[in-house]
């Protein structure tokens, strides 16, 4: 599988967001390998890397369908 899946299935699996550091923790990569992936034709992917109040970033799925709001 490879890193823009991971990511993807990840944050699905939890609601569609999380902590920047959790997924790279998780994953065993950097922030800038997180941010930085693209898909097979060039296009960025399908999350997006947001700052918090906290001063740190989370990840959060563009198009995150949540089962519980049909």
């Amino acid at each position: 599988m490879i890193l823009k899946e991971k990511i993807e299935k990840l944050l699905s699996k939890n609601n569609g967001r999380m902590a920047e550091i959790e997924v790279c923790k998780i994953l065993n990569i950097t922030s800038q390998e997180a941010s930085a992936v693209v898909d097979e034709y060039g296009h960025r992917v399908t999350w997006s890397r947001v700052f918090q109040a906290n001063q740190t970033f989370d990840l959060i799925l563009h198009y995150y369908k949540n089962d519980q709001n049909k």
